[in-house]
């Protein structure tokens, strides 16, 4: 896992990962960031890696939260999704798949910025996090 996080240098923006100049990132894969560094966190009680990576993760969260404003939950762009289910399935709602890594990040980030003190940060993504919450209900759930 740390190996992930090493070849993301720490003066480095990864607001908008790409694997070629014109393939944007996905939160199906980007999720690994933030996740990586909150088990890190969790596994070794390791603050520095927190410290070291949480700009970046906030910088990913506005990036996604960006694209989220353009398109809201219901049409939230990803580009992998569960893009190879077995058969014979179907595949799945590419956005279901996104918007959930979405409201995965926002939440890691929250507990992030409560390890590290940043009370106002907390409060902002909690927010968006409840925001988020309630659209995600409202478009993905299904009564029947």
């Amino acid at each position: 896992m740390v190996n992930y996080l090493i070849f993301l240098p720490v003066g480095n923006n990864p607001s908008k990962p790409n694997w070629r100049s014109n393939y944007p990132s996905d939160p199906n894969w980007s999720s690994a960031m933030p996740t990586i560094t909150w088990q890190v966190y969790r596994h070794y009680s390791d603050v520095q890696t927190l410290k070291d990576y949480y700009d970046h993760i906030v910088a990913y969260v506005k990036y996604l939260h960006g694209i989220y404003n353009a398109t809201g939950l219901a049409n939230f762009t990803v580009r992998f999704g569960d893009w190879i289910p077995p058969p014979p399935e179907p595949m799945t709602n590419g956005s279901l798949i996104g918007s959930f890594d979405f409201l995965h990040d926002v939440n890691l980030l929250i507990n992030m910025s409560q390890v590290l003190g940043k009370k106002e940060d907390t409060d902002t993504y909690s927010a968006l996090y409840q925001k988020l919450a309630e659209e995600f209900h409202q478009a993905f759930y299904n009564t029947s």
